[in-house]
């Protein structure tokens, strides 16, 4: 969440354990749920990577299949990765 243009800092586990209101959402089945946060800054940056010309060939492929550039894909499957928590 942003409050006046600056990130907050996430409240701990342990925290939310404690409050009262979070306490009795659990209470009524609600249950934690991480979420990873990515801040998109709307600027692209270049990246050098190293990857086996088998996997860069397999990733090529599978861009040109969806459609995608093959930073637009890289991008795709690791926000996917993120996503699922690995």
């Amino acid at each position: 969440m942003r409050a006046e243009g600056e990130l907050r800092q996430p409240n701990s586990i342990e925290a939310l354990r404690r409050d009262l209101d979070v306490l009795a959402t659990l209470a009524e089945g609600g249950v934690f749920l991480g979420v990873p946060l990515v801040e998109e800054y709307g600027r692209p940056v270049k990246a050098k990577i190293s990857l086996d010309r088998g996997l860069l060939d397999a990733i090529d492929a599978a861009a040109k299949r969806a459609g995608l550039t093959r930073s637009a894909f890289l991008a795709s499957a690791a926000g996917e990765k993120i996503a699922a928590g690995g």
